[in-house]
């Protein structure tokens, strides 16, 4: 008997696996792209198991695939940190999941610290995962031999793994948890970001930059970003965000056009991408100060001065709870849920519910504590004040 073809790059390979999802109970599932190479991110490969095969899926292969994703909209799916896999296929194919098994969130919901996948396929199955290729280009064809046994390693482990973990959930009480928490993944979507020219460039270190360096950055990302387009590389693979601002400080401190002689450049800054930085600099120092960007200052919000004290005291009420779970304090409750929290002051658990910034299995948990903690101390008890005795009347002198 012929196997079962191991990557899906034909319409009767998909076919086949057509089938075998169609008569799946559940179906492991997760993706691979290129942004790390590429500036234009595509969805290089689909990896699928049931409890009968795996399969590596090419969406490079120019394969119809919608069918497949409308048939693993109806099946129960097991992921494993899925939120940017499902945003990833809901981006291309409009993916809208149905039931979903995080690996990872159960393992964090048990209290667990190592959480890759790679470190529960070693806990639980004793294997050790060849992650050298993590961050290879997926996009390579033919798909080399390591990358497509490392992308089968992903999904081969997760349906057992999931029982396993299902199993623990259990009997700690806690697969509710993961239910109500697997839903609200399920609802992610694709959200594209709108580009703001006047932000974009402000990168990590810039609000250190004088006007003039501000400037010379903007011109430096523009350039890199018009070279990545055109080569279709990841911007950071030409030159490093941290090299652009400091040699925007550099080049603004000297005042003259040129790469400062003090400025160590990469090892690949040679021949035309030595002189795009030279040109981007001579384009920015020509500028008038008028020109010049200013980084707008923070609008800084008046606080409430009791905000501070209320937001430690729901944290101490968190911490300890974490600590009686064996759970990891942020899971429970993170900052910014604590700080609405403290902000809204709820007096009743309705009211906590209500505000949206907590899972219901986190209100079980805290809800009475946290309300506790915000509520107004007891006045203390007013002092007794002491009657006074009548002065005693002298009877007449006789």
């Amino acid at each position: 008997m012929t196997p079962e073809p191991l990557i899906i790059d034909t319409p009767d390979g998909l076919a086949g696996v057509l089938d075998d999802v169609l008569a799946a109970p559940v179906v492991a599932l997760d993706t691979e792209a290129d942004s790390f190479h590429h500036y234009y991110e595509k969805l290089c490969l689909i990896q699928v198991a049931t409890p009968d095969r795996e399969a590596l899926v090419d969406p490079l292969a120019g394969l119809e695939l919608r069918p497949l994703v409308a048939l693993m909209e109806a099946k129960p799916l097991v992921v494993h940190g899925g939120d940017y896999d499902l945003r990833l296929l809901n981006r291309h194919f409009g993916f809208v999941p149905g039931e979903l098994f995080d690996t990872m969130l159960a393992a964090q919901l048990l209290g667990q610290k190592e959480l890759s996948l790679a470190a529960l396929i070693q806990r639980y199955f004793g294997v050790v995962m060849d992650k050298r290729v993590q961050r290879a280009d997926w996009s390579r064809r033919p798909l080399p031999p390591d990358l497509a046994a490392y992308a089968l390693g992903d999904i081969r482990y997760l349906l057992p793994l999931a029982e396993r973990l299902a199993a623990e959930l259990t009997a700690a009480g806690r697969l509710a948890w993961h239910q109500e928490t697997c839903r609200r993944l399920s609802a992610v979507r694709f959200s594209p970001r709108e580009p703001d020219p006047e932000r974009e460039w402000r990168l990590r270190g810039s609000h250190a930059l004088s006007p003039r360096a501000l400037a010379v950055l903007r011109e430096l990302w523009k350039w890199r970003e018009m070279l990545a387009r055109d080569r279709d590389v990841a911007a950071f693979r030409i030159i490093g965000n941290d090299f652009l601002v400091s040699l925007a400080a550099a080049a603004a401190k000297r005042g003259a056009e040129g790469i400062p002689p003090e400025v160590k450049l990469p090892r690949n800054v040679t021949g035309p991408l030595r002189e795009g930085l030279t040109a981007a600099i001579a384009s920015a120092l020509a500028l008038p100060p008028g020109a010049w960007p200013i980084l707008p200052e923070r609008e800084r919000q008046p606080q409430d001065p009791t905000l501070g004290p209320r937001v430690a005291r729901l944290r101490e009420v968190r911490d300890a709870a974490a600590r009686r779970l064996h759970l990891d304090p942020a899971l429970l409750a993170p900052r910014s849920a604590l700080v609405a929290i403290a902000a809204a002051r709820p007096s009743r658990l309705e009211e906590l519910r209500d505000l949206d910034v907590l899972y219901g299995w986190q209100v079980d948990c805290l809800g009475p504590d946290l309300l506790q903690a915000l509520a107004p101390p007891p006045a203390p008890p007013g002092r007794r004040r002491r009657r006074r005795r009548p002065a005693a009347v002298k009877p007449p002198a006789a």
